[in-house]
């Protein structure tokens, strides 16, 4: 009987130690390290997140379209971040081709930077077209002082079930940067697009709380550029 637990109690100490986290600063590394599916954390040539900056942008017409409208999400925290999930068919329209609003979740601080400076937070809206290209629309948060209304992200934090009034990012759409890049947690996916919008959603400390409390330095740090092609589109 020791002996089997001794057996479990290794398995289980060893399979804590294969699992990811935001620890450090070389977390790449250590991600394609962990797990063999994990090469290209390290290795790929076009790893998001990246600094965004008009300068060393290429400017270019174009449009996306935001589908969406106030939807119920199902709150998961996944031991990463919190996670809420979606199941109608809210999209986005890119060059004609529609992506479907699975699931959005937040990070601390920001992952991308604009122009070397990082925000308090930032959201991902992650999609998914029917044959399974991923799309991400990233928009910064920033803090502000003023009693604002609440997009609905935060407050039911811990209940399970939330309704997300995903009908107010309509008027944040415009101006974004544009790239191909790769998912920001392992197994670091390369191939998916990136829409990183202009305008920012501004929250109140009180509101915001309720997601940092639980999370704090979720976030992997910029990489190099190196296959990327950054674009911006104005309004």
């Amino acid at each position: 009987m020791k002996i089997v637990l001794l057996l479990v109690l290794n398995i289980l100490i060893s399979c804590q130690s294969k699992h990811w986290d935001y620890a450090n600063s070389h977390q790449s590394q250590d991600w394609a390290n962990l797990n063999k599916k994990y090469k290209k954390c390290s290795t790929g040539k076009m790893q998001s997140p990246i600094n965004l900056s008009l300068e060393q942008s290429i400017r270019m017409k174009h449009k996306i379209s935001i589908n969406y409208h106030d939807d119920y999400a199902q709150i998961i925290d996944d031991g990463h971040t919190i996670k809420e999930v979606f199941s109608s068919r809210n999209y986005i329209n890119i060059d004609n081709k529609q992506y479907f609003l699975k699931q959005l979740h937040f990070h601390n601080h920001s992952e991308h930077s604009l122009e070397g400076i990082y925000y308090p937070a930032e959201v991902h809206f992650v999609h998914q077209s029917e044959d399974g290209q991923l799309a991400v629309l990233g928009i910064f948060i920033e803090l502000t002082n003023k009693k604002n209304s609440s997009y609905g992200f935060f407050k039911n934090i811990g209940k399970g079930r939330s309704l997300v009034k995903l009908s107010k990012i309509l008027k944040l759409n415009g101006g974004h940067f544009y790239y191909t890049g790769s998912l920001t947690t392992p197994p670091c996916s390369e191939n998916v697009k990136w829409i990183i919008l202009d305008k920012h959603i501004s929250v109140n400390y009180s509101q915001l709380k309720h997601f940092t409390k639980h999370y704090k330095n979720n976030y992997r740090p910029t990489n190099e550029k190196k296959g990327h092609k950054l674009y911006h589109s104005a309004k």
